[in-house]
């Protein structure tokens, strides 16, 4: 849980001011995995959390970030969260 918090800090943290004025959202880097949630009333996917910061280990972000669709999805009923790999 802590390992979870401290990711979404860093990521809220980290987030250039500009990072969305040069592309519609930022991406983060190969490795990187992206949470992104939509409402159930609509079919659009929107990015929510950007996992990053274990080097050469995918498969690290990528369980943190099932991590948190798993709170997610049990917490807010009316969103549906999705872990998305970046590459």
């Amino acid at each position: 849980m802590r390992l979870l918090l401290t990711i979404i800090m860093l990521t809220i943290s980290s987030q250039s001011a500009w990072a969305g004025f040069f592309d519609s959202y930022a991406r983060g880097k190969k490795g990187d995995v992206i949470a992104e949630m939509r409402n159930k009333d609509r079919s659009e996917w929107v990015p929510d959390v950007l996992f990053f910061g274990a080097k050469g280990d995918e498969d690290l972000n990528f369980r943190s970030c099932e991590e948190y669709r798993d709170i997610m999805n049990q917490r807010l009923t009316h969103y549906e969260y999705r872990c998305v790999p970046n590459r």
